[in-house]
This record gives C-alpha cells, structure tokens and sequence, in this order.
C-alpha cells in the first residue's frame, strides 16, 4: 500500500515539506513513487523514513547546540530602520 510523504508527516507530527524533501533526496533508499507531483512511500518503508528523519534532525540539532557552531562575534551587520531615509 502507497501513502503520501505528507500525510505520513501529518499523521506522526512531523513538518510535511522537511518530510518530503528528506523522503525525495533519498528516492531510492525509501522507493519513493512520484505520481502526479505527490511523493508517495510504501507501508514496508514508512517506520525507517521516520526514524532516519528524526535521527538527522536529532544530529543537526546537536550538532548546532556545539559551542563551536555559534559564531564568536558580533559581525555588526543589524541596520537601524528608524535611521534610514526614504
């Protein structure tokens, strides 16, 4: 049985176009089936996509969290709106 990407990300509280994209940039890991613009997934692929998903975002999150992955200065860059003539 096929289900539609977005609606396997409704159903399980997952933002449906991050699903979607990850489900598509590994077509052939999950067998995703294009037809009519719409990704759909097998039932047999449907729990690993989950997992995979969440595990990346897991990793990207913690991977952001790093001391190392906030920048270290202030690069001045924030302009003032009420300073600006039109």
């Amino acid at each position: 049985m096929l289900h539609d990407v977005a609606t396997v990300a409704r159903t399980n509280g997952i933002p449906e176009a991050d699903l979607v994209d990850f489900a598509i940039s590994r077509d052939l890991k999950y067998s995703i089936i294009m037809k009519q613009g719409i990704a759909r997934i097998s039932t047999w692929h449907v729990d690993a996509l989950i997992a995979d998903f969440e595990r990346e975002r897991e990793e990207d999150a913690a991977i952001m969290a790093h001391p190392m992955a906030q920048p270290a200065f202030d690069a001045g860059c924030e302009i003032d709106p009420a300073s600006e003539k039109v």
